[in-house]
């Protein structure tokens, strides 16, 4: 895992979205397996719906959307939404989620502390 040396968290994410296994933004360099199966673990958590809006912050390289959006939730009757901090991050994503022909996938820039989303958006919303 490479150490990164910012004085901004938010300048840490650009860099990770420089490199070259877009996995890196999930924080589990080298080890999709698991970012996977924290996606799993969620998914049996939470009920999700076809219908549902689902948010999650920090989305990482948009493996929970993913996951939910080919099994449970509709992206066109309901929403998929990734918030990343960065655009360089949110460039990469959406690179991402273009190759594997997701469109129904929406990524924006913001924080867990302003999303820039209204109020009231989701049904569900996961931070992790």
């Amino acid at each position: 895992m490479p150490i990164y040396r910012f004085q901004d968290y938010v300048e840490v994410y650009r860099a990770k979205a420089k490199a070259k296994d877009v996995s890196e933004l999930s924080g589990r360099t080298g080890r999709p397996d698991l970012t996977q199966f924290v996606a799993s673990q969620i998914v049996a958590k939470l009920a999700f719906k076809l219908e549902d809006v689902v948010v999650d912050i920090g989305c990482g390289d948009g493996t929970l959307l993913r996951e939910i959006g080919g099994n449970y939730v509709d992206g066109y009757l309901g929403r998929l939404w990734g918030i990343v901090p960065t655009k360089e991050e949110a460039a990469r994503v959406i690179e991402k989620l273009i190759s594997v022909d997701r469109a129904d996938i929406h990524i924006s820039v913001g924080l867990a502390e302003n999303t820039k989303l209204p109020c009231q958006f989701a049904s569900k919303v996961v931070v992790n």
